[in-house]
């Protein structure tokens, strides 16, 4: 989809060119200036708005103001232009920025960079750690639009090393009893969270069950258990070893391929395991096609089937509607058009009632999603619009209840 918006900003800017090139032929044929945009300033970022100017230079060399009769700025949705020249830059990435100066296509290019972090969002940890015991922080900088900042790099520290270090991965080593805060930095922004580190009274740990059975996909629960002390999946460290596994930190226990599997709890310096032998689901089930709705000019998105309706929504303007009532003859009973260079993604409330479609490329650039009235299932109706927020498009929409 990226790579499509991308296209279609390209396609338009030579368009855009060509069409200059044109103009420009017919009133200034023999014109020798050559004409520039420059940034006030190159060192741009997110949140920014960098006046650009136009100058002219002659065949001796010499320079001189110009006006634009038109700016235009590409991809739209990493930057904005005005008819002034003042670029408003929105996401990072390679920017274009285009005008018309003397009839002629004057293009440029600029790197505009992330906004610089403001925030970071550590998460803090939802028990006391033990002493011996280990547990990773994670953080994320984030800049003062929200984006994440996943090129930041993040400093952890302790204000208690004899309490609990810190390595530079965030992962935090309980040392002794007591209270110490573990503090994320990235440029100017700070983060910190507080821990409690106690010692461990448990004695005789096990885990319960010992040893079982799965299949793939099948979710188990382990729970530890102490001979003296209090024991709670919450207070213990789990790992699973095997093919293909994971296990939560509360117990839950979830194999993708069969095998066999060590469990392994531990909680300071006392440690368990528990074994699992996970078989094949077997699912598998053959499929036979008693019907296809063939199509020639364009290809299909997504699908979402409610009664005896499907709704088809493709990569170009187009929804379309079936009757399924025998699927071995799909029928067309509608082709719903809208302002829009692909629709995403189609479903509706769980009574069939509204639909719901995603959109991007609108000729407006007000894409987001829209809502169709389906009382009458083979031939839906526009209701409404949201696209207060998300001028950009969006890929999926999900609805819940109603």
């Amino acid at each position: 989809m990226r790579t499509a918006r991308r296209l279609f900003v390209v396609l338009c800017c030579c368009l855009f060119v060509a069409m200059a090139t044109v103009m420009s032929t017919a009133q200034d044929p023999g014109s020798t200036k050559l004409a520039e945009l420059t940034p006030e300033t190159t060192d741009i970022s997110v949140g920014q708005k960098v006046k650009f100017a136009a100058t002219v230079k002659d065949a001796a060399g010499n320079k001189k103001s110009a006006t634009a009769t038109a700016w235009f700025a590409a991809p739209f949705d990493l930057a904005g232009v005005d008819e002034s020249g003042t670029v408003s830059f929105l996401n990072p990435g390679d920017v274009l920025v285009g005008a018309i100066v003397n009839g002629k296509t004057v293009i440029t290019h600029v790197m505009v960079k992330a906004g610089p972090v403001t925030r970071i969002e550590v998460a803090p940890l939802k028990s006391a750690l033990i002493v011996g015991s280990s547990a990773r922080l994670a953080a994320v900088a984030r800049s003062s639009e929200g984006n994440p900042r996943s090129d930041a790099q993040i400093t952890w520290t302790s204000s208690m090393p004899a309490v609990a270090t810190v390595d530079a991965a965030g992962l935090v080593t309980a040392i002794a009893p007591g209270k110490a805060t573990i503090e994320a930095t990235a440029g100017s922004a700070k983060a910190g969270v507080s821990l409690n580190v106690v010692s461990s009274n448990l004695v005789g740990l096990s885990i319960e069950p010992r040893s079982t059975t799965a299949r793939t996909g099948d979710v188990m629960r382990f729970n530890v258990r102490a001979q003296s002390g209090p024991a709670d999946n919450g207070a213990v460290r789990w790992s699973a070893s095997g093919p293909a596994a994971t296990i939560d930190p509360d117990g839950g226990f979830v194999a993708e391929l069969p095998g066999s599997y060590v469990i392994t709890a531990a909680s300071g310096t006392q440690e368990a395991i528990a074994s699992v032998v996970v078989a094949p689901r077997n699912a598998e089930r053959t499929l036979e096609v008693v019907g296809r709705a063939p199509m020639k000019d364009f290809e299909a998105a997504e699908e979402w089937i409610i009664g005896n309706h499907a709704y088809l929504s493709t990569i170009s303007d187009k929804l379309l509607v079936y009757d399924i009532s025998d699927p071995t003859q799909p029928k067309l009973t509608d082709t719903v058009k809208v302002d829009a260079r692909l629709i995403n993604d189609v479903s509706t409330t769980p009574d069939g009632r509204i639909l719901v479609i995603s959109r991007e490329g609108a000729s407006n650039r007000k894409n987001a999603i829209a809502f169709f009235d389906t009382s009458d299932p083979a031939h839906p109706k526009p209701i409404s619009e949201y696209t207060e927020t998300v001028t950009g498009g969006v890929h999926s929409a999900f609805v819940d209840s109603h």
